[in-house]
């Protein structure tokens, strides 16, 4: 044996940049996955599906060499021959009836190989060296092929001679005779698949002859056996003995089988034009139904066993069957991949409309009260307070949107004499009018999602004083928008409603099959509750900015006490139950927001669209929990758990999804919290942020938890409408100073975060 030392790393191997390599040697967006229930790598030539096994223990030679064996066959082996037979087909035809359809099997993975990883290397110069340092590791180090040191290979089948040649043919010696040099060099030069299946189909009859005259003697045979079973054997001794070289009287061969070999043969020929079989389908890992013809062609697992019987039939690749079993020891069977897609579904079907959000909502009256409040005072109202902050996010966005017009201005001369300008034709040749042509500017939307869980009840007053402030902006720059809560408190949830023989019926029609471990939908326990929409009739908004002003009362005087909520002469708010606070299903959120925010962009024709998640956690269980990838239009998206569960590449996923900025609005009252969110901030500016969180009372965290950008905002900070306007009418001049400066103040660090938003949104 050989012993060389390969220069070889045992590390963890990088699987998304070995899927990018897939891709890119396939010049194809095939898919690929990686899996632990596996054997071998495989294809599926069908869906084009490259399926990897979870390898440990492997250098990165060996890793390339496997990945670029199975894109072989994803460029190479096809599903059908020319005649449009099925692998299956092709087995059957070959084997003929009562063959072994186990050896015709080997014999096609053996020489197919030997095709696809020689074309590979052609088209890929590169791996010609993973290929020899990956196969010295196998063959040297781990013994893969079962050869023992200084083992004479003649002794070995034609089969197996093969198989060592074209793998390891440069580290041992593997000798053939003249009568066998011939498919050797048809091997060697064959260029098809359907070249393959011409060798093979001259290979098999010398392979089966060679095995069946290493079958155990008659004797042994009948050892064990019966009289009767025993003159059974006798009788048919003849048919049963195989290509022993016994002469009969005449002096001739008795060798029926052999002449039943190219019986088949010649039926297999005539069956080539038949028609095609269903191809071979079995269930992957995750219970798909996969079409593995690749795999079968190249030695993997997931074989179709139809009419293969492989516990009682013998391939006669021994080394082929040997690397096949040493393979499951690079498997790491620790954690297993899930690989899901979303389910057809309408996404509609979650959606609460405005109707039917703010139905039972209303302004309830104390008694003894100094005077009445209504909806449209509690709007007014809020309308006032937050109406300072919208105008200045108004005009920084008018002026992003200006410089970015100005920066697309040009001028053309038309051809027509500026009679002004004519009179300087001696010094100027610029004597015509011009126009200004100004490139089609952009286009913007918004969408907002709004977190309706119990941990933002002391927290949700101020959330939706933003939300407010963002509505208004939005109205006065006649930007389309949209606006949603995402609860677990769906209005079909009859555990938690008090009036179960009026409950309606869930709208959610499509259901995924319980056997169903590939696709997926947002789960039927949460809903997005419609509270705001542009567009609307002057009426309709009046109602809609009347239930946000109502539910900004009710949740702001949840976060007061019982004294200042009566000194505030705060009215009382019949909340109805379904807008009760439940969990945080914003994983199911961020999943339907992907569809929202595409139907919200071509219904308004829109160029950009951003969106806008306001929350003060981490998403509780959700459709993709137990699932690490997601797979949609033919793009895997790792969903790996992070330092905020699934959240982060869900986000990631969603921009790829809808191409719009994700901004986030993170609500909190502790400056710990605040500081993890801005983990990509170095740990010395730590005490600067500190003041910075204490002054300003938010923290731009960046480009952070799968957000475009993330702001961290103290959760008890409202929108301030100047301490100018809560002055007595008789107060002293050294109150209104300290009140215009704090105004001033405080008007300055509003502008901190509304430039920065307006220059999101405006870009």
């Amino acid at each position: 044996m050989t012993n060389l030392t390969p220069n070889l790393s045992i590390s963890p191997v990088n699987t998304n940049q070995k899927s990018i390599l897939s891709r890119l040697m396939a010049t194809e967006d095939i898919v690929v996955e990686h899996r632990t229930h596996i054997e071998t790598a495989y294809f599926d030539i069908k869906n084009r599906i490259l399926v990897l096994p979870k390898w440990k223990n492997m250098s990165n030679e060996l890793y390339d060499m496997f990945v670029g064996h199975e894109v072989g066959h994803a460029l190479y082996t096809p599903m059908y021959d020319a005649s449009g037979r099925d692998l299956i087909q092709i087995i059957n035809d070959i084997a003929g009836p009562g063959g072994n359809k186990t050896m015709v099997k080997s014999l096609l993975n053996v020489v197919e190989d030997a095709r696809i990883e020689r074309k590979m290397q052609i088209k890929f110069p590169g791996l010609k060296r993973d290929f020899v340092t990956a196969y010295h590791d196998l063959h040297a180090i781990r013994n893969f092929f079962g050869i023992v040191e200084n083992e004479d290979t003649s002794e070995r089948s034609f089969g197996d001679r093969i198989n060592l040649h074209f793998k390891i043919g440069n580290q041992i010696h593997v000798p053939f005779d003249t009568s066998e040099t011939d498919i050797v060099e048809r091997i060697a030069t064959s260029d098809t698949f359907d070249d393959v299946v011409e060798i093979v189909k001259d290979l098999y009859p010398t392979c089966k002859k060679e095995q069946d005259a290493m079958q155990p003697e008659d004797g042994d045979q009948n050892h064990d056996m019966s009289d009767d079973d025993r003159d059974d054997a006798d009788n048919n001794e003849q048919q049963n003995k195989v290509g022993q070289g016994d002469e009969n009287e005449d002096g001739d061969t008795d060798d029926s089988s052999a002449s039943n070999d190219q019986g088949e043969d010649d039926q297999s020929e005539g069956q080539g034009d038949d028609g095609q079989s269903e191809t071979s389908e079995s269930q992957d890992g995750n219970g798909q139904d996969q079409d593995q013809s690749g795999d079968d062609v190249s030695g993997g697992s997931g074989t179709p066993e139809g009419d293969l019987d492989s516990e009682t039939e013998s391939s006669g690749v021994s080394t082929q069957d040997n690397f096949n079993e040493s393979m499951k020891d690079f498997n790491d069977n620790y954690t297993d991949n899930h690989y899901a897609e979303l389910g057809k579904y309408n996404v509609n079907e979650w959606i609460i409309p405005i109707d039917e959000t703010y139905k039972g909502l209303e302004v309830k009256h104390r008694e003894n009260a100094t005077f009445a409040t209504s909806a449209d005072t509690l709007r007014k109202r809020l309308t006032a307070k937050v109406s300072k902050g919208a105008s200045m996010l108004a005009k920084q966005f008018e002026m992003k949107k200006a410089a970015d017009t100005h920066a697309r201005t040009s001028t053309a001369k038309t051809g027509v004499l500026d009679t002004l300008k004519v009179c300087k034709y001696k010094v100027s040749d610029d004597v015509f009018k011009r126009n200004a042509v100004i490139t089609e500017g952009k286009n913007h939307g918004l969408v907002m999602f709004v977190d309706w869980s119990g941990s933002m009840s002391q927290e949700l007053g101020a959330t939706l004083e933003q939300l407010y402030m963002m509505i208004i902006f939005c109205r006065k720059v006649n930007i389309p928008f949209d606006v949603y809560a995402f609860s677990s408190q769906t209005p079909w949830r009859r555990a938690w409603s008090y009036d179960n023989e009026n409950l309606e019926k869930c709208p959610i029609t499509t259901e995924i099959d319980e056997d169903d471990e590939i696709h997926i939908q947002p789960t039927r326990g949460m809903c997005l509750y419609h509270l705001a929409t542009s567009g609307a009739k002057q009426r309709k908004t009046i109602e809609m900015l009347n239930g946000i002003a109502m539910l900004h009362t009710c949740y702001a005087g949840r976060a007061m006490t019982y004294t200042d909520r009566y000194d505030a002469e705060m009215p009382d708010i019949s909340l109805p139950r379904h807008l009760d606070l439940g969990g945080t299903p914003l994983d199911d959120c961020i999943v339907l927001a992907a569809d929202i925010v595409n139907q919200f962009r071509n219904k308004h024709k829109l160029q950009i669209v951003h969106s806008v998640f306001l929350t003060d956690g981490e998403s509780h269980t959700g459709c993709t929990n137990y699932k690490t990838h997601l797979r949609t239009n033919r793009k895997t998206f790792d969903l790996a758990r992070r330092n905020c569960g699934q959240t982060k590449s869900l986000l990631e996923w969603f921009t790829a999804q809808t191409n719009a900025k994700t901004i986030g609005i993170f609500l909190t009252k502790k400056v710990s919290q605040a500081l993890r969110k801005c983990r990509n901030i170095q740990w010395d500016d730590q005490s600067k942020m500190k003041k910075i969180w204490n002054k300003e009372k938010f923290l731009n965290a960046g480009k952070s938890d799968g957000y475009s950008e993330l702001f961290v905002i103290k959760s008890d900070t409202t929108i301030d409408n100047g301490q100018m306007d809560n002055l007595a009418a008789d107060a002293s001049f050294a109150k209104i100073r300290s009140a215009f400066t704090k105004s001033q103040t405080k008007s300055a660090t509003s502008r901190t975060l509304l430039n920065r938003l307006a220059e999101l949104i405006s870009a």
